[in-house]
């Protein structure tokens, strides 16, 4: 039976798989690295939410969309896209709220 934790693991597999031709050592190191990399910048998002520092949020947020990127995760990352478009045009967000979507989207990953 396929959970959304391993949906989510099996696509960003395939698609490093797929895409470079690694190891399965060598994914899984990857991906590892990959999620400590989507915890450190969603952190870093949500602390320069709490701070109003939106250009902070913007790199942070385009950290975690160029990650996901990389992992095949294409509606995950076009989430983060639509973040960081919204913050670099100056909109007026519930960016708390995209942040949190964002973020319960992906965590059965982060949770792997």
């Amino acid at each position: 039976m396929h959970t959304p934790q391993n949906n989510l693991y099996d696509t960003a597999t395939n698609n490093l798989q797929n895409t470079y031709k690694l190891e399965p050592e060598q994914i899984e190191r990857l991906l590892q690295v990959s999620i400590k990399s989507l915890n450190e910048s969603l952190t870093v998002t949500e602390q320069a939410l709490d701070s109003s520092d939106l250009i902070e949020m913007r790199r942070a947020v385009h950290k975690t969309k160029g990650t996901l990127l990389g992992l095949g995760l294409m509606a995950e990352s076009d989430l983060a896209k639509e973040i960081e478009h919204s913050l670099r045009s100056g909109k007026t967000m519930d960016y708390r709220l995209l942040l949190n979507n964002l973020r319960k989207r992906i965590h059965p990953l982060l949770a792997a």
